[in-house]
């Protein structure tokens, strides 16, 4: 199996809508930086979101990627779940409507499905330009697409400064729009 060899996986619905929303919370509350661009195999946080909106669709739909995407979708969840600098965190349930318990269960099915088919950890690192600009590296790149109706619903406000509050994690946060509350399992 090469990089670029599409593999299909068969995912049930919530497994796609969960890799799904971790492509597209880059937009909203997630804070991508250059460095972690590189470290998810995108080449920097532009070619990032344009990956989401090629990859997005794609795995909404069911349909087979490249080991060297499914690595990338599975890489982009994992953190964008997990992390409170850099990704959601707090803010996961509230954008996206799945529960933390619910989501780690899903994730780890994903890690064995993906890993398993796909054999994304047999892929050798991509050779990526080291960045360039050393004052890029805390920078945010906002969503380059904004006029594109097929990314209207990446947000690119800037991240809040306030503590996240967990009292009430149903709080609707301004302009994300795409995250119905899961349904009951």
């Amino acid at each position: 199996m090469t990089a670029d060899e599409l593999v299909a996986i068969e995912l049930d619905e919530d497994e796609r809508e969960v890799l799904a929303h971790g492509l597209t919370e880059w937009g909203g509350p997630a804070r991508c930086t250059e460095p972690l661009a590189v470290a998810l195999d995108f080449g920097s946080v532009a070619e990032l979101f344009e990956h989401v909106v090629r990859l997005r669709p794609l795995v909404r739909g069911g349909q087979p990627l490249s080991p060297r995407d499914w690595r990338r979708v599975l890489a982009s969840a994992e953190v964008v779940f997990a992390s409170d600098v850099f990704g959601s965190g707090w803010d996961w349930q509230a954008t996206t409507g799945f529960r933390d318990e619910e989501t780690i269960r899903l994730l780890r099915s994903l890690q064995r499905k993906i890993a398993r088919t796909a054999r994304i950890h047999e892929l050798p690192p991509v050779e990526n330009p080291s960045v360039e600009n050393p004052s890029a590296e805390n920078s945010r790149v906002e969503n380059p697409s904004a006029d594109d109706p097929s990314t209207q619903n990446l947000s690119t406000e800037q991240p809040s400064t306030e503590h996240r509050s967990t009292e009430n994690p149903s709080t609707e946060r301004p302009g994300v729009d795409e995250h119905p509350p899961a349904e009951p399992s």
